[in-house]
């Protein structure tokens, strides 16, 4: 019985990806609450400035960050 001790940089390709898509999406939600903050803490009148209502603070954030 032979044991391989060769390890490919394939073997730890998935689990890398794995924990860059969970960082990338962490900082992705990370920085969607601190525009959400961000946008909350403006006035009426400095929101009406940008065209923006306090009902659609979420979705706002939600395109400036995701693109969505």
């Amino acid at each position: 019985m032979t044991v391989s001790s060769h390890i490919t940089a394939s073997a730890f390709a998935h689990p890398v990806a794995l924990v860059t898509n969970l960082t990338d999406r962490i900082v992705q939600h990370y920085n969607y609450r601190k525009t959400v903050r961000a946008l909350s803490a403006l006035t009426f009148r400095e929101l009406k400035d940008l065209g923006l209502e306090r009902a659609t603070l979420d979705q706002a954030a939600r395109i400036a960050v995701y693109g969505v």
